[in-house]
């Protein structure tokens, strides 16, 4: 299946990677292809989590996180890429009252208002194809960030980046 517009792929990195309830630092990583931008924009993100309590709940964040992204960017038609299968299942329940991790549920219900906002999709795709938000992730992990760190390809545009205010 091929997918007419932008996509906004993520991933989470967090050790140790089981579903104890001790929190740890996770990485976040959020790969963005702006289709609508000329020419098309490949944004690449990557923040540290704090108090991660579990995997899903920091790949909930990190959905969360490249939607109010993506909707401050004004990006339009936007499709949302994970390889977490349980989150992307949880969320296209119609109820969700049973929550695999309850730390989550402020993460599942901003990114179920803003893609109800965006009109947005989500899919589980498999992690071969999700190597770029691994890797970031894995990168945020293991360094020494304090808050957001991107770069875009439209190295033109410079300071003027429509991405520095929404950050």
């Amino acid at each position: 299946m091929a997918l007419q517009g932008s996509r906004c792929y993520v991933d989470v990195f967090r050790v140790p990677d089981d579903q104890s309830t001790a929190p740890a630092n996770a990485g976040i990583g959020i790969f963005i292809l702006n289709f609508q931008a000329h020419p098309a924009q490949s944004i690449y993100i990557k923040t540290r989590m704090q108090n991660c309590y579990s995997v899903l709940m920091g790949e909930a964040a990190a959905l969360t996180l490249g939607a109010k992204l993506i909707q401050a960017l004004q990006i339009s038609q936007c499709f949302f890429l994970s390889d977490s299968e349980q989150l992307v299942r949880f969320l296209h329940k119609d109820r969700k009252d049973n929550l695999p991790h309850w730390r989550m549920k402020p993460y599942t219900q901003a990114f179920d208002n803003v893609a109800e906002l965006l009109q947005a999709t989500l899919f589980k795709i498999p992690r071969s194809s999700n190597s770029t938000a691994d890797t970031l992730a894995k990168q945020a992990r293991v360094s020494t960030l304090v808050e957001l760190d991107h770069t875009c390809t439209r190295l033109a545009c410079g300071s003027l980046c429509s991405l520095q205010e929404p950050l």
